[in-house]
């Protein structure tokens, strides 16, 4: 009777406070250690990588803000090694962490397989431990049908997510991918343990659980855009080729989950607006991108409020361009017409300055006649002071008609001198030479 009446009380107890405990986890948590290990960045992270070395630094870089583990509890970021477990055309890509010297804990798995078409398919797999079972991220495939996306990272972030499918031979020309089954492949495997880690790393302080959940919101878009979760292993290898062979798992980490030593991660709510923050200043274009979308998700109004405001743009360009024509027009208008005034005054100003010119020319020319005609007459009026002269001389007169020629010569001269005109010197040289004549004869 005692022992059915236990058996009751424990029937009872256990869902009350299974239903406690996940009234404690906060809104977007599983409640467990893979709440800081978000594996939709994870399967990004491997999308970008060109190789296994490469994926194991960008893992462990603090920069990336990806690994936020502390599975041994100290107080420190733990060291993430990746390691390839080979098997024909599967390759099982493990991720594990040093708990201690003799102790490793999985984290996730990917399941990578070539198909015969060499098509390839991948899956990465939470370990059962930190992530619950069946805990699978992938990409969209376009043939398969998605399921609810994770509830582990979506939350209530009311952001519009525009689902990007792919098929299995882009995923076949995955960088990494391509890497891992080249003919000169060589497997890859971690070389560092417990203790001894890579010379550029250091650990830092873990995060809390909101300022992680804070800072991965941002990428919600992509995360859930480009990968979706599912339930069930497109290949028979994780089970029997890792799962049973190679999985790995710590009495030490499953005690601290027992213990709830890893729930003091949940007890900073006030971080998330912090890890928000912090991931705007590393990441500036991928933060104002996420906000252009409002917080319903209606990226068709954000989308119309923009065309209104280039309608609106347009228009106020449109009448910039108008009134800068006008403008244009009225001021080649006043051009055209200062040049036209100019020409104008140009074209008087020539024509006056021709008529100065040929103004001056015939002036120049009448003084020039008038010069010619005054030193013609006067060379006249010489020429017939010297016939008078000579008259004189001939003609055996007295001394009186010496002195009438030489009077005559005197009155010749003075005439041609002061004389302005040729008919004015000529009468003189005339009148003198009838004189002198009329004088001769009479004597």
């Amino acid at each position: 009777m005692k022992n059915r009446m236990l058996s009751l009380m424990l029937l009872i107890l256990f869902p009350a406070s299974t239903l406690l405990k996940a009234q404690e986890n906060p809104e977007g948590a599983l409640g467990l250690p893979g709440d800081n290990l978000n594996l939709y960045a994870v399967m990004k992270l491997f999308q970008e990588s060109q190789t296994l070395e490469a994926f194991e630094r960008g893992l462990n870089d603090e920069n990336q803000t990806i690994n936020n583990l502390d599975l041994n509890a100290d107080n420190y970021i733990d060291y993430i090694t990746v390691t390839d477990n080979v098997d024909g055309n599967v390759h099982n890509i493990v991720l594990q962490v040093p708990v201690n010297e003799k102790e490793k804990q999985d984290v996730a798995v990917f399941t990578v397989e070539k198909l015969k078409d060499g098509n390839v398919v991948i899956q990465l797999t939470g370990d059962e431990a930190l992530y619950g079972k069946d805990y699978i991220i992938e990409p969209n495939y376009s043939d398969t049908k998605g399921e609810t996306p994770n509830p582990g990272y979506t939350g209530n972030n009311n952001v519009a997510v525009t689902v990007v499918p792919t098929t299995t031979v882009e995923v076949a020309a995955w960088p990494v991918v391509t890497y891992i089954y080249a003919p000169v492949y060589v497997p890859w495997y971690s070389s560092w343990y417990w203790g001894y880690y890579p010379p550029w790393w250091r650990p830092w302080r873990p995060y809390s659980w909101h300022y992680y959940y804070g800072f991965h919101s941002n990428w919600h878009y992509h995360y859930h855009g480009y990968y979706r979760p599912t339930r069930y292993h497109y290949s028979s290898h994780y089970r029997t080729n890792y799962y049973v062979a190679h999985r790995s798992t710590s009495v030490n980490v499953n005690v601290n989950i027992q213990q709830n030593r890893y729930r003091t991660s949940y007890s900073h709510p006030d971080d998330r607006a912090r890890g928000q923050a912090d991931f705007e200043r590393k990441n500036p274009e991928i933060a104002s991108r996420r906000n252009s979308v409002n917080p319903a998700g209606n990226v068709s109004a954000g989308r119309g409020q923009a065309q209104q405001t280039g309608s609106r743009d347009a228009t106020v360009s449109s009448s910039d361009r108008r009134s800068n024509t006008s403008t244009g027009n009225r001021a080649a208008d006043n051009n055209r017409s200062e040049v036209s005034s100019g020409s104008r005054r140009d074209a008087g100003n020539t024509a006056s300055g021709s008529s100065r010119d040929k103004s001056s020319s015939t002036s120049a020319r009448t003084r020039e006649s008038g010069s010619t005609g005054s030193s013609t007459n006067a060379k006249s009026s010489t020429s017939s002071s010297r016939s008078s002269g000579s008259s004189a001389k001939s003609s055996s007169s007295t001394g009186k008609s010496s002195g009438t020629a030489s009077q005559s010569r005197s009155s010749g001269s003075n005439q041609g001198k002061s004389s302005g005109s040729g008919s004015q010197s000529k009468s003189s040289g005339t009148s003198s030479q009838s004189k002198s004549s009329s004088e001769s004869k009479r004597r």
